[in-house]
């Protein structure tokens, strides 16, 4: 039987389940491993520790330092970028040319609930950025909230690669988004 996310949702949330990270369901993703405190899905592509590059939009600013920290730790060569203002960020987005990053990876953090905007807001903003540079970045979204519709409306958008609920912690990003090391 394949289940599809909502599926898995429904199924789960009843049995208050924690739900750390969720990631859509794509051909990429090889394999689902379900445990008693959360479900994961796991990612078959890598984020390379090579110079990725790390976005983080949130109006936290003391958030935003704390994934910087954290991300620092997991990929030492990254460059991390933080936005308080949403605008800011998608400026700097729609100001990105895919050939500048055609060798390097590019992870977006993006909170949902901001003061004045939210993650869905600026998701709805980037739908009408450059194709090319939008296939270029994995958004996951991010949020403190424990709402089941925050989570199934952020994987509703063909440009998101996963939710997060936070914290944004090192285990997750080692697990996650950490290439295995070589045998």
């Amino acid at each position: 039987m394949q289940l599809v996310p909502t599926q898995l949702v429904n199924y789960f949330l009843p049995l208050r389940y924690i739900i750390h990270i969720y990631i859509r369901m794509k051909p990429s993703y090889s394999s689902l491993q379900l445990n008693t405190s959360m479900l994961q899905l796991k990612l078959s592509q890598r984020i390379s520790s090579r110079n990725p590059v790390f976005l983080v939009i949130d109006d936290d600013p003391g958030y935003n330092e704390v994934c910087r920290i954290i991300i620092k730790k997991v990929f030492r060569d990254a460059e991390i970028l933080t936005f308080q203002n949403p605008t800011e960020g998608l400026d700097f987005i729609g100001g990105m040319a895919p050939e500048n990053y055609s060798d390097r990876q590019i992870v977006l953090f993006l909170d949902i609930h901001m003061h004045g905007s939210d993650g869905f807001a600026v998701l709805n903003s980037m739908m009408d950025q450059s194709p090319a540079m939008m296939n270029k970045i994995y958004i996951y979204m991010l949020s403190s909230s424990i709402e089941p519709r925050d989570m199934i409306r952020s994987l509703d958008y063909s440009i998101t690669s996963g939710y997060i609920s936070k914290p944004l912690t090192i285990e997750l990003l080692e697990e996650f988004f950490v290439e295995p090391a070589a045998c």
